[in-house]
């Protein structure tokens, strides 16, 4: 098979994330669900519509994403009331046909009655659907931010287990998690209703980095790897409702099109310099520099006691092409010299282990 492999984006630079997500599978899946809902804060009945939509991903943790729309009449808020609308919902929710709130698309597919847009007590029946079939793709992403300078990258990853139509749009949404707001009909979802009284608006979305309809792949034959890296900075706020970093998420989404959704998934999001499997809080901070780097990096790491550190490199189809580099370093900011001097160009993650904690860094070799 032939395999052609695509770059596109920013500028490569040094960020600390997790080989948990990619490579991308290149074994045949199912297609995963993506469902899109259309609510608002005044909408009696949307609180259960978060509900069944919730039921729906807890029953496929792995296979399901929500994408939650605030627009149309029920989203206008009114005086003092926060403003959880963006510019993209208005075109995702007129192509859908809804006549009423709450709605929602499984895959922007047209199930019945010539429109996409679906009642709630359809969403779990067709999503099982969808759950069901064979994808001809896979993908997979992994996201970082900077919080000095709030930059998020994204690292995504296409591949095609079967051929695909002449193009195919890749979407990139950043959604938001633990917004307190107020909701109409809250009672018909209790679980999101917080001590204080009000309402835990989850899987908002807050921006679409490849914009309204997608970012165009044009070769989607069977063995084609696509590679792609999107950044953004993240503004402080979103017509006044704050961006909280740790409560972001990013998903990617494969689409014919503007409509037919093929399939989609989440990654992992780190924030600073520490990932999540930092578990007992051994690495205080990690650089590497020079980075891109010729041949040679260093690593500047910061540990909270005198322990030993084991550095592992692994190539983007996590084979490990470095092993063993293990050093014993002194509490405080150590200096660890590592050669690459045998890797051909291309990105790699350095994965930096001490005593159950590992941190992730990204280098770009450039010769």
């Amino acid at each position: 098979m032939k395999q052609q492999i695509l770059f596109t984006a920013a500028a490569l630079f040094s960020t600390t994330t997790l080989l948990a997500q990619l490579p991308v599978s290149q074994s045949a899946e199912n297609r995963n669900v993506v469902l899109e809902e259309f609510t608002g804060i005044h909408c009696v009945y949307c609180p259960d519509g978060h509900k069944r939509a919730q039921e729906l991903k807890d029953a496929n943790p792995n296979d399901v994403i929500l994408i939650n729309i605030h627009v149309g009449g029920y989203a206008v808020p009114s005086s003092g009331e926060p403003d959880f609308r963006t510019p993209y919902g208005p075109s995702i929710a007129n192509q859908s046909g809804l006549t009423g709130y709450p709605a929602g698309t499984i895959n922007r597919h047209e199930f019945e009655g010539g429109k996409t847009a679906l009642s709630r007590s359809k969403w779990n029946q067709y999503g099982n659907v969808v759950l069901g079939e064979a994808s001809y793709a896979n993908v997979a992403l992994q996201s970082s931010i900077d919080i000095a300078s709030r930059l998020l990258t994204v690292d995504v990853e296409v591949y095609y287990t079967g051929d695909g139509p002449a193009s195919n749009k890749l979407n990139i949404a950043i959604l938001q998690d633990g917004i307190e707001g107020p909701q109409t009909g809250m009672s018909y979802n209790p679980a999101q209703v917080l001590p204080n009284g009000k309402y835990q608006h989850n899987h908002m979305l807050r921006h679409l980095l490849t914009g309204q309809w997608g970012d165009a792949i044009n070769t989607t034959t069977q063995g084609t790897l696509i590679q792609r890296q999107y950044t953004y900075t993240i503004p402080a706020d979103l017509k006044g409702v704050e961006y909280v970093l740790k409560d972001l998420a990013v998903v990617a989404f494969l689409a014919e099109g503007n409509q037919e959704i093929v399939t989609g998934a989440s990654g992992p999001l780190y924030v600073g310099t520490t990932s999540v499997e930092d578990e007992n809080n051994m690495i205080v901070g990690v650089n590497a520099y020079p980075n891109p780097t010729s041949g040679n990096v260093s690593f500047e790491i910061n540990l909270a006691e005198k322990s030993t550190v084991n550095v592992q490199v692994l190539n983007n189809l996590g084979q490990v092409v470095v092993n063993n580099t293990t050093s014993e370093l002194s509490a405080g900011a150590s200096t660890l010299d590592l050669s690459l001097e045998g890797l051909n160009n291309g990105i790699y993650y350095a994965h930096i282990h001490v005593a159950g904690s590992t941190v992730v860094k990204r280098i770009s070799v450039l010769k």
